[in-house]
Parts: C-alpha cells; sequence; structure tokens
C-alpha cells in the first residue's frame, strides 16, 4: 500500500468515523454484534440503535476505494439485501419490536469516506422473503440431519472462472 499498511488505514478510517459519526448525537445503542440465536440462523446484526421511534439496523460495508461513477449503483445492491432481511425477521419475531428501516453505512478506507444510507423495510418483502427462504432453511436442516443429499448447481462458473466447489462436485466426489 502506497498510504501505509492496512491496519494503518483501518485504524484511520475508525479514527475518522469516530470524529465524524454519521449517526445522529441522541441515538441510542441497543446491541452491538448481538448474536440472535441459532433459531434465527445466528443473525448477527453490527448495530441496532434507536433515535425517535422504533430500533433500526445497522449494517457496515466497507471497500478500499470510491468511484463516483458506480456508488449509487453499488448501494442500490443493498437495498433488497437477504441478511437484513433475516435481521429484521429475527429482531421483530425474538424481541416483538416493529423494525421500520435499516441501514447500510459504508466506509471508504482510502480517502475517507463515510455514507450512511436508510433504506425502508416493506411489510411485503418481509413477508415475501420469509416465504421463500424458510422452504431453504428447511432442506438446509434435512441435509444437515442426512435424511437428503446435497445437488450441484447447474452453472459451475461465473465471469471470474470456476466456482471454487467445482473440484468437490467432480474430483472428488
Amino acid at each position: 500500500l502506497k498510504n501505509g499498511t492496512v491496519q494503518d488505514r483501518i485504524a484511520g478510517t475508525i479514527c475518522k468515523y469516530i470524529d465524524h459519526d454519521p449517526l445522529a448525537p441522541d441515538f441510542r445503542i441497543v446491541a452491538v454484534e448481538y448474536n440472535l440465536g441459532a433459531e434465527y440462523g445466528n443473525a448477527r446484526p453490527d448495530l441496532v440503535y434507536q433515535k425517535i421511534g422504533p430500533p433500526r439496523i445497522l449494517d457496515y460495508k466497507t471497500t478500499s476505494t470510491y468511484h463516483a461513477k458506480y456508488f449509487e449503483a453499488d448501494m442500490e445492491k443493498y437495498r433488497d439485501l437477504f441478511q437484513m432481511y433475516q435481521y429484521v425477521w429475527a429482531w421483530e419475531d425474538k424481541h416483538k419490536e416493529k423494525i421500520e428501516e435499516y441501514d447500510i453505512c459504508h466506509l471508504v478506507t482510502k480517502d475517507y469516506r463515510c455514507t450512511l444510507k436508510p433504506f425502508p423495510i416493506s411489510e411485503e418483502a418481509l413477508r415475501l422473503w420469509y416465504q421463500a427462504t424458510v422452504p431453504f432453511w428447511n432442506i438446509m436442516k434435512k441435509i444437515e440431519d442426512g435424511e437428503m443429499r446435497p445437488w450441484m448447481v447447474a452453472d459451475h462458473e461465473d465471469k471470474w472462472g470456476l466456482c471454487e466447489y467445482h473440484p468437490a462436485c467432480f474430483k472428488f466426489r
């Protein structure tokens, strides 16, 4: 790295984040890296915090560089993020508290930049996520219990090359 070690860059990012905390000064930390339990797939939101109103879930994402041309599209990929639906569903089910939005805090480590973007939670989208996810969890449980064998995906490569599990499917059967 030109500007020092990875540790230097990370330490610098953390210090700048602390100095320029994007969260409102009146927020209250509810939980940090809180494991919601095995019954919720060990979902572990980075931060649950509260301003006025219901709790909010925040997930940190980091990249080393910022490209203005791609930034909005990159942020949009977090709109319907599987893990965020899992966090919201797990929190609501376990704590009986409604989550109306989750936030993504995107940190750029080189030439520090911090963007906090809220994403509203649609009840319909959460319901559809749950409806589509539970059957997969049931299949995973059957595989873990030896009641079902895993299967192979139809595509074994993408634009970056062969799937990392390709040898497991074709060489070490």
